[in-house]
């Protein structure tokens, strides 16, 4: 079971990556709200976001939380929707679906 987890966690932390160029220009701290409130990140994880002065950095702190999480992929594409960032989580979920795996 936890060899699964691992395994799963790893793919996200590629899929994560590959988000990276498309992060660009977005403001994250638009994002974190809707991820506290679906339990996926912790206030004080939030606070470590807005604390970034640079966009990169911000981008940087953002994937190495989401890196120690699990399920976040609906929450992320859930906040990006919310904020008008549609063209981003549609990429997020053809990363996700088994057709892209197999591509």
């Amino acid at each position: 079971m936890d060899y699964m987890r691992e395994d799963r966690r790893e793919s996200e932390a590629i899929r994560l990556e590959s988000l990276r160029p498309l992060l660009q220009g977005i403001d994250l701290r638009d994002l974190a709200p809707v991820l506290v409130a679906r339990n996926i990140i912790k206030s004080y994880e939030m606070n470590k976001l807005y604390t970034e002065s640079t966009a990169d950095a911000q981008i940087n702190a953002f994937i190495e939380l989401l890196k120690t999480k699990y399920d976040w992929t609906g929450a992320l594409t859930d906040a990006l929707i919310r904020n008008g960032k549609c063209n981003i989580a549609q990429k997020l979920m053809e990363m996700q679906s088994p057709k892209s795996a197999r591509a």
